[in-house]
């Protein structure tokens, strides 16, 4: 997939990580839950359970409930 592959990161969730960061290098702000999905092909829950663990990690921040609420933090 190309990307980095994050230290103590499984794959699936380096590719969310990166799917973040390169979304958010193009468009100057983080995907919502949707787009997300889209871009891995996974189920908004599939999404929302490997942002919950990046969070967990450190990785990023979720704000919240709103739209585009996700941080990167490393």
């Amino acid at each position: 997939e190309g990307g980095i592959m994050e230290e103590g990161l499984t794959q699936k969730q380096a590719n969310i990580y990166n799917a973040i960061m390169k979304y958010k290098i193009e468009n100057g702000y983080p995907p919502t839950l949707n787009e997300l999905g889209e871009m891995l092909n996974k189920s908004v829950g599939a999404v929302r359970h490997g942002l919950r663990i990046l969070e967990r990690k450190g990785y990023i921040e979720v704000e919240g409930n709103r739209s585009r609420a996700i941080k990167v933090t490393k």
